[in-house]
């Protein structure tokens, strides 16, 4: 009988593979997740982006011209003296300056030449970096002042390098000439080229000096658009030109024009030198208690745990293993293992003959901190513990490819910082939000503010003359966390954890920071030393910004403040890993081939047997290990991979993370200012 196969039966082939069923079904339309839209192709997508763009470009120029006219805000002038006898004040005497409200302290009014005219609030900025700060980062245009025949001094180079640092509005040059001479156009096209080098958008120099002059100076000052600064033009700011303390209701009232971005009653407001302050209303609109942003940080909460110790990772837990450790070394014959011919070494006076070399050598080899020649070299004399001392450090084969856990031995103060989970979403979400705002920008805006019984004290200090500003924060923004900026030293070697003055945006802070390289790798090594020209990241504890913000530095010498160096905020990240790095030296004073034995590293057994998993590297680039200690003394063997020379130097590098501190403070007014 034959087989017929055509006769069996056949099951249908499935050939979904492993597609769940519930695949092939129709999606419900109230189901959970996210919407399903009509996917756009690339060239749409970035149409819709450059739409956006041109949008966005097309409403702040509408809204740049109207600064400064007849139904805009006035622009912010600031006036600096660029010469020795430059008056700020009285440049404002020349013209006819009409201020709209009669009693405010920085009113706004209208400036008149000839035919022309130009709304503006002008201030007149003394010799002082604070007030310079305060206008300069609130300010539409700086005309920088000069004095016919005189060039540019030390404090109007100084001031012009510290706009441009925090973001240089748009400049206008004037050469004034109070006698009513004519300026030469040589003496101009001098001033011009002159200038130039620092700020190239300065095209042109303005003469001073007949009612011509003054005219021109009026249609040139009406027609000149604000120039956009980036970190502040998302944010709503305004400055202050009078206020009103209520202590019954324990109440302000702030006056100006509003500018930047929206804003937003129930976020929270902050005023350089006096704090952060909720909203209590803002031209009528009042905040809802439920929709505030928390107002996180305060004064005087992390007061407690100022002088926390750190506790770093340990690579001995206890003494237990140390003497573990000494009795395994016991047990094993090293010698046989490196082959190491030590027939000689029986004898007892031959060792004792070398102790004695060894500790002549000593004496000749002092050490000194000021010629030390690693910048890391640990100075320790014979009488130290090192595994006491340095119980916190541990030594790595690798000090870019080690793991180290990022999450390990946290010190007590970072339980009150906060980390961000992905911090490019969450500042994109707060900037998106400032969108919501009640109060449009360039619109005269009342605000009435919160503040505490303390407070009413701090704005009675103000002193006369100074400029105040108000900045919205973003939310989150009152939170601490470990803010890491970068800096560029310009001016004498600076060391880590010197106390120094930052202008960070909107921030005046008192920090003490921990300076270290700027790299890519996940281990940042840290900097005892900053010198004059090299640039370094500083990590420091701060209240966050969700955006990037120049970075001033400045260090008080004498009672005086000295501009020392600039940068910008890089990262918010606190599990950025800073780590310390300290080199034990030692003298090889015998070497045979690839070995040698080394003194002045140690000076006990116990030390020897405690960091003897450590690996050893020399100033000739050799790499080594310690194979067993000789004596007592704290002199050992050691094999390298390659031959020894007697005048090289042996290193060990240990390592320990190391943590800023809450030391961090704000700047305030002082009693006697």
């Amino acid at each position: 009988m034959k087989h017929r196969s055509t006769f069996k039966q056949k099951n249908k082939k499935h050939k979904s593979g492993h597609q769940p069923k519930n695949q092939f079904k129709d999606p419900k339309v109230n189901a959970p997740g996210a919407s399903i839209q009509n996917e756009k192709g690339q060239k749409d997508r970035r149409n819709q982006a450059a739409s956006a763009r041109r949008d966005n470009k097309m409403e702040a120029a509408k809204l740049a011209k109207l600064i400064g006219s007849k139904n805009g805000p006035p622009k912010v002038v600031g006036i600096l003296p660029c010469s020795a006898n430059a008056d700020a004040p009285g440049f404002l005497n020349i013209f006819n300056f009409q201020p709209e409200v009669e009693g405010f302290m920085i009113p706004s009014g209208t400036l008149v030449g000839g035919q022309f005219q130009c709304r503006i609030t002008p201030f007149a900025i003394p010799r002082t970096i604070d007030v310079l700060i305060d206008v300069g980062k609130i300010a539409d245009i700086i005309i920088l002042l000069f004095l016919k025949d005189e060039p540019l001094d030390d404090w109007g180079a100084m001031a012009i390098s510290l706009l441009k640092s925090i973001g240089m509005p748009q400049a206008i040059a004037v050469v004034a000439s109070p006698s009513g001479e004519p300026v030469p156009r040589d003496s101009l096209v001098n001033y011009r080229n002159y200038i130039q080098k620092d700020l190239p958008d300065v095209e042109r120099i303005l003469p001073l000096a007949t009612n011509d002059d003054l005219a021109q100076f009026v249609r040139f000052l009406s027609v000149t658009t604000p120039k956009s600064i980036s970190w502040k033009e998302n944010r709503p700011n305004m400055l202050i030109q009078n206020f009103i303390v209520n202590p019954g209701n324990n109440t302000v009232e702030i006056f100006g024009y509003l500018k930047g971005a929206r804003l937003n009653v129930h976020q929270v407001v902050t005023i350089p030198y006096l704090g952060d302050f909720y909203i209590a209303e803002a031209n009528g609109a009042i905040p809802s208690e439920d929709l505030r942003h928390p107002l996180i940080y305060e004064q005087g909460e992390n007061d407690d745990i100022m002088n926390a110790d750190i506790h770093a990772p340990q690579t001995v837990e206890s003494y237990e293993s140390i003497d573990q450790i000494k009795n395994d070394f016991d047990k094993v014959n090293l010698e046989d293992n490196y082959g190491y011919n030590d027939g000689d070494e029986q004898n007892l006076d031959e060792d004792d003959r070398e102790a004695q070399l060894a500790e002549e050598q000593a004496e000749v080899w002092r050490r000194n901190q000021e010629d030390l020649e690693f910048p890391d070299e640990f100075d320790y004399n014979g009488n130290t513990i090192l595994r006491e001392r340095l119980r916190r450090y541990r030594g790595l084969k690798s000090f870019n490819s080690s793991p180290w856990n990022q999450y390990e031995s946290l010190p007590p103060q970072y339980a009150r910082i906060f980390e961000f989970s992905n911090f490019a979403r969450t500042s994109e979400a707060a900037v998106a939000e400032q969108d919501k705002g009640e109060i449009e920008p360039g619109t005269r805006t009342k605000i009435t503010l919160l503040i505490g019984d303390n407070d009413i004290n701090d704005w009675g200090r103000i002193p006369d003359g100074r400029a105040l500003t108000m900045f919205g924060l973003f939310r989150n923004e009152t939170r601490l966390t470990v803010l890491n900026a970068t800096f560029f030293n310009n001016g004498d070697p600076i060391r880590s954890k010197e106390q120094i003055l930052i202008i960070c945006g909107f921030r005046h802070l008192w920090i003490q920071p921990l300076f270290n390289e700027d790299t890519r790798a996940s281990k940042h090594l840290y900097l005892r030393v900053v010198d004059h020209n090299q640039p370094a990241i500083a990590s420091f504890i701060a209240p966050a910004m969700m955006q990037g913000a120049p970075v001033s530095y400045f260090k008080e010498i004498d009672g005086s403040m000295y501009f020392i160096g600039t940068g910008s905020i890089k990262t918010v990240d606190p599990n950025r890993m800073v780590i310390k790095r300290i080199i034990l030296t030692g003298n090889p004073y015998r070497t045979i081939g690839r070995n040698a034995r080394v003194t002045m590293m140690f000076f006990n057994k116990e030390d020897i047997l405690y960091f003897r998993t450590v690996g050893l590297w020399t100033k000739n680039k050799r790499k080594g290990h310690i194979m067993e200690p000789i004596g007592l003394k704290g002199h050992f063997k050691a094999c390298f991979n390659e031959i020894a020379q007697p005048e090289d130097t042996v290193c060990m590098s240990l390592y320990k993370r190391v943590f800023p501190k809450m030391t961090t403070f704000p700047v305030a007014f002082l009693k006697d200012e």
